[in-house]
């Protein structure tokens, strides 16, 4: 081997396991230090030396910040996110079931992304639950058989067109396309 005045060579000792490991880790921090300075807390050492103390935070930080002292999370913050948390898909089948859903709709429709403007339709709009339900699931699914290719229609296009019905701008036939032509 021919060594030049850049070559450098790092010796390691110990048992097998930890030398390997530690060539590697050699490595990785070779690496990153050509990239930048590592972000990470360093203590002193006796000699005037140092060494890793710990990882600076960051956005992919696996533990609390042990720099700042403990938050306080409140009675209304946890209130605040149970409201955000839609009910599970069990409990809504059961009210989907009391509310006369045809039995092959209600499972779709309690995993479906429009569980919650059902909610919103049936409770706050007073729409018929089987109209909404069945428009839900079968919608895009007859759209899907007109147009020949898949079609999912967002949520926000499925509150555009119950709102149009539901404000007498769109026929109940429109929304189960029930006119629809067998190819």
């Amino acid at each position: 081997m021919n060594a030049t005045a850049n070559d450098t060579l790092v010796v390691v000792w110990g048992s097998e396991d930890d030398t390997t490991t530690a060539a590697k880790e050699i490595i990785i921090r070779a690496k990153e230090a050509t990239i930048g300075i590592p972000s990470e807390t360093r203590q002193a050492l006796p000699g005037g030396t140092n060494g890793f103390e710990r990882i600076l935070p960051g956005p992919d930080r696996m533990y609390p910040d042990t720099d700042l002292p403990p938050k306080r999370v409140t009675a209304e913050r946890l209130d605040a996110i149970r409201a955000m948390i839609p009910a599970p898909f069990w409990e809504r089948e059961q009210w989907y079931a009391t509310l006369g859903v045809p039995a092959d709709v209600v499972r779709p429709l309690a995993i479906s992304p429009y569980a919650k403007l059902f909610a919103t339709a049936v409770k706050e709009w007073r729409m018929d639950p089987v109209l909404c339900s069945v428009a839900m699931v079968q919608f895009s699914k007859r759209l899907r058989r007109q147009l020949g290719r898949k079609f999912e229609l967002p949520a926000h296009a499925m509150e555009s067109v119950l709102r149009a019905h539901h404000e007498g701008r769109l026929p109940k036939d429109a929304i189960l396309c029930s006119n629809e032509r067998t190819p």
